[in-house]
Protein backbone atom coordinates (compact mmCIF):
# COMPACT_ATOMS: atom_id res chain seq x y z
CA UNK A 1 0.00 0.00 0.00
CA UNK A 2 2.84 2.18 0.54
CA UNK A 3 2.30 2.61 4.08
CA UNK A 4 3.14 0.83 7.36
CA UNK A 5 -0.10 -1.64 8.27
CA UNK A 6 -0.96 -1.25 11.93
CA UNK A 7 -0.41 -4.65 14.10
CA UNK A 8 -3.60 -5.55 15.53
CA UNK A 9 -2.99 -5.67 19.50
CA UNK A 10 -3.48 -8.62 22.17
CA UNK A 11 -5.63 -8.97 23.98
CA UNK A 12 -3.30 -8.49 26.86
CA UNK A 13 -2.14 -5.70 25.13
CA UNK A 14 -5.54 -4.16 25.57
CA UNK A 15 -5.77 -4.98 29.22
CA UNK A 16 -2.76 -3.80 29.76
CA UNK A 17 -3.66 -0.33 28.28
CA UNK A 18 -6.87 -0.50 30.16
CA UNK A 19 -4.77 -0.58 33.54
CA UNK A 20 -2.31 2.09 32.51
CA UNK A 21 -5.37 4.43 32.04
CA UNK A 22 -6.96 3.61 34.91
CA UNK A 23 -10.46 2.09 32.30
CA UNK A 24 -13.64 1.02 33.69
CA UNK A 25 -15.12 -1.80 32.09
CA UNK A 26 -17.54 -0.45 30.19
CA UNK A 27 -14.89 2.03 28.76
CA UNK A 28 -12.06 -1.47 28.09
CA UNK A 29 -14.89 -3.02 26.38
CA UNK A 30 -15.40 0.69 23.97
CA UNK A 31 -11.28 0.31 24.00
CA UNK A 32 -11.49 -3.23 22.46
CA UNK A 33 -14.49 -2.25 20.06
CA UNK A 34 -12.38 0.54 18.32
CA UNK A 35 -9.66 -1.77 17.79
CA UNK A 36 -11.79 -4.25 15.80
CA UNK A 37 -13.63 -1.62 14.16
CA UNK A 38 -10.16 -0.03 13.02
CA UNK A 39 -9.14 -3.61 11.74
CA UNK A 40 -12.25 -4.09 9.80
CA UNK A 41 -11.44 -0.56 8.12
CA UNK A 42 -8.46 -1.58 7.32
CA UNK A 43 -8.77 -4.32 5.35
CA UNK A 44 -11.32 -2.82 3.53
CA UNK A 45 -8.61 -0.28 2.79
CA UNK A 46 -6.22 -2.61 1.69
CA UNK A 47 -8.95 -4.85 -0.64
CA UNK A 48 -9.99 -1.44 -2.00
CA UNK A 49 -6.34 -0.75 -2.67
CA UNK A 50 -6.23 -4.09 -4.50
CA UNK A 51 -8.69 -3.83 -6.70
CA UNK A 52 -7.12 -0.50 -8.10
CA UNK A 53 -5.10 0.15 -11.15
CA UNK A 54 -1.51 0.47 -10.11
CA UNK A 55 -0.40 3.69 -8.51
CA UNK A 56 2.63 4.48 -11.05
CA UNK A 57 -0.45 4.23 -13.81
CA UNK A 58 -2.66 6.91 -11.98
CA UNK A 59 0.52 8.64 -11.58
CA UNK A 60 1.60 9.23 -14.82
CA UNK A 61 -1.92 9.66 -16.36
CA UNK A 62 -2.62 12.53 -13.87
CA UNK A 63 1.35 13.95 -14.96
CA UNK A 64 0.20 13.75 -18.37
CA UNK A 65 -2.79 15.99 -17.66
CA UNK A 66 -1.07 18.27 -15.61
CA UNK A 67 1.77 18.54 -18.41
CA UNK A 68 -1.20 19.35 -20.88
CA UNK A 69 -2.93 21.69 -18.65
CA UNK A 70 0.65 23.67 -17.84
CA UNK A 71 0.84 24.27 -21.38
CA UNK A 72 -2.12 26.18 -21.82
CA UNK A 73 -1.99 28.01 -18.47
CA UNK A 74 1.46 29.15 -19.87
CA UNK A 75 -0.04 30.11 -23.01
CA UNK A 76 -2.74 31.61 -21.13
CA UNK A 77 -0.33 33.79 -19.02
CA UNK A 78 1.61 34.92 -21.98
CA UNK A 79 -0.96 36.13 -23.76
CA UNK A 80 -2.10 39.41 -21.41
CA UNK A 81 -4.32 41.87 -22.27
CA UNK A 82 -4.72 40.29 -25.38
CA UNK A 83 -6.72 37.64 -24.08
CA UNK A 84 -9.62 40.28 -24.68
CA UNK A 85 -9.17 39.96 -28.25
CA UNK A 86 -8.55 35.83 -28.10
CA UNK A 87 -11.37 34.59 -26.19
CA UNK A 88 -14.47 33.84 -28.41
CA UNK A 89 -17.67 35.81 -27.27
CA UNK A 90 -19.61 31.99 -27.07
CA UNK A 91 -16.48 30.70 -24.40
CA UNK A 92 -17.87 34.10 -22.00
CA UNK A 93 -21.42 33.28 -22.61
CA UNK A 94 -20.68 29.72 -21.84
CA UNK A 95 -18.78 30.42 -18.81
CA UNK A 96 -21.33 33.20 -17.87
CA UNK A 97 -24.17 30.74 -17.98
CA UNK A 98 -22.60 28.19 -15.83
CA UNK A 99 -21.11 30.53 -12.97
CA UNK A 100 -23.04 32.21 -10.17
CA UNK A 101 -23.23 36.18 -10.18
CA UNK A 102 -20.70 35.65 -6.55
CA UNK A 103 -18.25 33.90 -8.85
CA UNK A 104 -18.21 36.30 -11.46
CA UNK A 105 -17.95 38.91 -9.04
CA UNK A 106 -15.03 37.30 -6.98
CA UNK A 107 -12.90 36.89 -10.66
CA UNK A 108 -13.49 40.16 -11.81
CA UNK A 109 -12.97 41.59 -8.48
CA UNK A 110 -15.85 43.62 -8.80
CA UNK A 111 -18.26 43.92 -5.56
CA UNK A 112 -21.20 45.70 -7.50
CA UNK A 113 -21.69 44.55 -10.74
CA UNK A 114 -24.59 45.85 -13.43
CA UNK A 115 -27.39 44.22 -12.65
CA UNK A 116 -30.99 44.82 -13.19
CA UNK A 117 -33.22 43.40 -11.05
CA UNK A 118 -36.16 45.02 -12.79
CA UNK A 119 -37.18 41.81 -14.62
CA UNK A 120 -36.76 39.63 -11.04
CA UNK A 121 -39.24 41.52 -9.38
CA UNK A 122 -41.88 41.56 -12.19
CA UNK A 123 -41.49 37.70 -12.20
CA UNK A 124 -41.84 37.63 -8.44
CA UNK A 125 -45.15 39.52 -9.05
CA UNK A 126 -46.75 37.46 -11.69
CA UNK A 127 -45.48 33.86 -9.83
CA UNK A 128 -48.44 32.39 -7.80
CA UNK A 129 -46.61 29.19 -7.02
CA UNK A 130 -43.53 30.66 -5.86
CA UNK A 131 -39.80 30.54 -7.04
CA UNK A 132 -38.23 27.33 -7.76
CA UNK A 133 -34.10 27.47 -7.52
CA UNK A 134 -34.40 26.62 -11.27
CA UNK A 135 -36.66 29.20 -12.52
CA UNK A 136 -34.24 31.85 -10.52
CA UNK A 137 -31.38 30.18 -12.34
CA UNK A 138 -33.65 30.95 -15.93
CA UNK A 139 -34.31 34.65 -14.37
CA UNK A 140 -30.80 35.80 -14.53
CA UNK A 141 -29.17 33.38 -17.24
CA UNK A 142 -29.21 36.31 -19.98
CA UNK A 143 -27.37 38.84 -17.25
CA UNK A 144 -24.83 35.93 -16.34
CA UNK A 145 -24.14 35.85 -20.31
CA UNK A 146 -24.16 39.34 -20.99
CA UNK A 147 -21.64 39.62 -18.38
CA UNK A 148 -19.67 36.49 -19.23
CA UNK A 149 -19.28 38.38 -22.49
CA UNK A 150 -18.19 41.59 -21.09
CA UNK A 151 -15.67 39.63 -18.54
CA UNK A 152 -14.94 36.40 -20.58
CA UNK A 153 -10.96 37.10 -20.72
CA UNK A 154 -10.85 37.60 -16.92
CA UNK A 155 -13.58 34.22 -16.49
CA UNK A 156 -11.16 31.99 -19.05
CA UNK A 157 -7.73 32.56 -17.33
CA UNK A 158 -9.56 32.34 -13.66
CA UNK A 159 -11.16 28.91 -14.84
CA UNK A 160 -7.62 27.83 -16.70
CA UNK A 161 -6.05 28.65 -13.17
CA UNK A 162 -8.34 26.84 -11.13
CA UNK A 163 -8.13 24.07 -13.03
CA UNK A 164 -4.45 23.66 -13.57
CA UNK A 165 -3.22 24.77 -9.90
CA UNK A 166 -4.95 21.20 -8.02
CA UNK A 167 -3.11 19.67 -11.04
CA UNK A 168 0.45 20.99 -10.45
CA UNK A 169 0.55 21.11 -6.52
CA UNK A 170 -0.05 17.50 -6.47
CA UNK A 171 2.47 16.76 -8.97
CA UNK A 172 5.35 18.70 -7.05
CA UNK A 173 4.04 17.06 -3.38
CA UNK A 174 4.51 13.49 -5.47
CA UNK A 175 8.17 14.65 -6.32
CA UNK A 176 9.20 13.48 -3.02
CA UNK A 177 10.99 10.73 -2.06
CA UNK A 178 8.78 7.16 -2.53
CA UNK A 179 8.69 4.74 0.40
CA UNK A 180 6.42 3.99 3.21
CA UNK A 181 4.72 6.70 5.07
CA UNK A 182 4.19 5.36 8.94
CA UNK A 183 2.33 8.79 9.40
CA UNK A 184 -0.90 7.88 7.93
CA UNK A 185 -2.31 5.28 9.98
CA UNK A 186 -0.72 6.84 12.87
CA UNK A 187 -3.00 10.25 12.17
CA UNK A 188 -6.00 7.74 11.09
CA UNK A 189 -5.53 6.09 14.75
CA UNK A 190 -5.27 9.61 16.27
CA UNK A 191 -8.22 10.39 14.69
CA UNK A 192 -10.75 7.84 15.38
CA UNK A 193 -9.63 7.89 19.10
CA UNK A 194 -10.88 11.44 18.76
CA UNK A 195 -14.20 10.78 17.73
CA UNK A 196 -14.19 7.85 20.63
CA UNK A 197 -12.32 9.54 23.52
CA UNK A 198 -15.39 9.92 25.42
CA UNK A 199 -16.47 6.60 25.34
CA UNK A 200 -13.17 4.79 25.91
CA UNK A 201 -11.56 7.55 28.53
CA UNK A 202 -14.38 9.48 29.31
CA UNK A 203 -14.20 12.77 28.28
CA UNK A 204 -13.57 14.84 24.76
CA UNK A 205 -10.26 14.96 23.03
CA UNK A 206 -7.29 17.61 24.08
CA UNK A 207 -3.92 18.41 23.23
CA UNK A 208 -3.23 18.76 26.55
CA UNK A 209 0.25 17.95 26.87
CA UNK A 210 0.83 14.66 29.32
CA UNK A 211 -3.42 14.46 29.33
CA UNK A 212 -5.10 11.26 29.60
CA UNK A 213 -6.01 11.54 25.42
CA UNK A 214 -2.39 12.35 25.11
CA UNK A 215 -1.46 9.15 26.92
CA UNK A 216 -4.48 7.40 25.55
CA UNK A 217 -2.81 8.26 21.97
CA UNK A 218 0.73 6.66 22.61
CA UNK A 219 -0.56 3.75 24.18
CA UNK A 220 -2.30 2.81 21.42
CA UNK A 221 -0.22 3.67 18.72
CA UNK A 222 2.72 1.41 20.73
CA UNK A 223 0.52 -1.15 20.72
CA UNK A 224 -0.24 -1.43 16.87
CA UNK A 225 3.55 -0.71 16.56
CA UNK A 226 3.03 3.03 14.74
CA UNK A 227 5.07 5.26 15.22
CA UNK A 228 4.79 7.77 18.29
CA UNK A 229 7.33 10.23 17.46
CA UNK A 230 6.44 13.95 17.67
CA UNK A 231 2.75 12.30 19.04
CA UNK A 232 1.58 15.49 21.11
CA UNK A 233 1.99 17.78 17.90
CA UNK A 234 0.36 15.00 15.68
CA UNK A 235 -2.41 15.12 17.95
CA UNK A 236 -2.67 18.92 18.17
CA UNK A 237 -2.68 18.69 14.20
CA UNK A 238 -5.63 16.49 14.05
CA UNK A 239 -7.90 18.07 16.78
CA UNK A 240 -7.24 21.23 15.07
CA UNK A 241 -8.90 19.88 11.79
CA UNK A 242 -11.52 18.41 13.09
CA UNK A 243 -12.21 21.47 14.82
CA UNK A 244 -12.52 23.04 11.68
CA UNK A 245 -14.18 20.63 9.73
CA UNK A 246 -16.77 21.28 12.72
CA UNK A 247 -17.44 24.41 12.11
CA UNK A 248 -17.62 24.21 8.63
CA UNK A 249 -20.82 21.50 8.94
CA UNK A 250 -22.37 23.74 11.54
CA UNK A 251 -22.37 26.71 8.68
Amino acid sequence: MGVSLPVAPSGENVTAIARKLDLTEQQQRALRMFFDDFARDVEARVREHEHRPLRRKLANRLKRIEKALGKIHQEVQKSGDLLDYLVPRDIGDRLGAQLTFSAISEAVQEEKLPLNFDVFRQEVADRDGGLTMSALEKMFVFQRRTLGVMYGAILFRRMINDLYCPFRRWVEADKGPPGPKPKFFRNLVIQRLAASSVDIIGKKASSSPGGRFISLCAEVLTAMRLTTDLVEKAVKAELRKRNRKWKRARR
